[in-house]
């Protein structure tokens, strides 16, 4: 059996935050169809083969179990009107599928797979007035930055948080700063700043394509 980009050698990347929607349904009913033929090797297009009808069951059963779990989790939380961004934290794979050497973290992770079934089942928007209908970037943006009257206070608690090993609550307030058009001394050394606690999210990221965006604004990449 030739499994193709269905089978690889990592959790599903279903729902990779660059990549146009796949349905997570869609990927299990696939695992589903692949028990329904008698394979005693599996060759998949990332990953070494997988010998053995028992093997063979046990690594497709396992995916399309999880992906089926997170789903049915994730529709529990917005059924209560939970927001993404606190069901995304709330889930945690039971250890069967966290354990699993089937289901490493690498390329696709949970999250990536919340935030899919999250954006087929209730689009894009994120439950925020604000959201509906945006400014400009740079005008939202800078009317933040105008508003801040001690911005060297924004970056002090945003330093605070990176030492104290809260480097993401970090990136959530120095992006008041960072995300501000212009090359202000403030709004530069908020931007270097992010780099940092982009290298410092890099060191152990739950995915590697998580690591890539990271390591890309460590690098200097625009951090806006």
């Amino acid at each position: 059996l030739y499994g193709a980009n269905a089978t690889i050698g990592s959790f599903p990347n279903a729902g990779s935050p660059l990549r146009a929607p796949r349905d997570p349904r869609a990927w299990a009913d696939q695992m589903d169809r692949y028990l329904g033929l008698p394979a005693e090797l599996l060759i998949r297009e990332y990953g070494s083969n997988v010998e053995g009808r028992d093997q063979i069951v046990d690594m497709l059963t396992t995916v399309r179990d999880a992906l089926r779990w997170l789903r049915d989790e994730t529709l529990v939380r917005m059924n209560r009107g939970m927001v993404i961004e606190d069901v995304v934290n709330e889930i945690e794979l039971p250890a069967r599928f966290a354990d699993s050497p089937w289901l490493p973290q690498t390329y696709g992770c949970a999250d990536y797979i919340v935030r899919e079934v999250w954006r087929i089942e209730a689009g894009w928007w994120d439950r925020n007035i604000t959201s509906v209908h945006p400014a400009p970037l740079d005008d939202s943006t800078g009317a933040v930055l105008d508003a801040i009257a001690d911005k060297r206070a924004v970056l002090d608690a945003a330093r605070r948080h990176l030492e104290e090993g809260e480097p993401q609550l970090a990136l959530h307030v120095v992006d008041l700063l960072a995300m501000a058009p212009g090359d202000a001394p403030s709004v530069l050394a908020a931007r270097e700043l992010k780099a940092e606690i982009a290298a410092v999210l890099a060191e152990d990221p739950p995915a590697y394509m998580s690591a890539n965006y990271y390591r890309a604004v460590a690098a200097g990449y625009p951090a806006r």
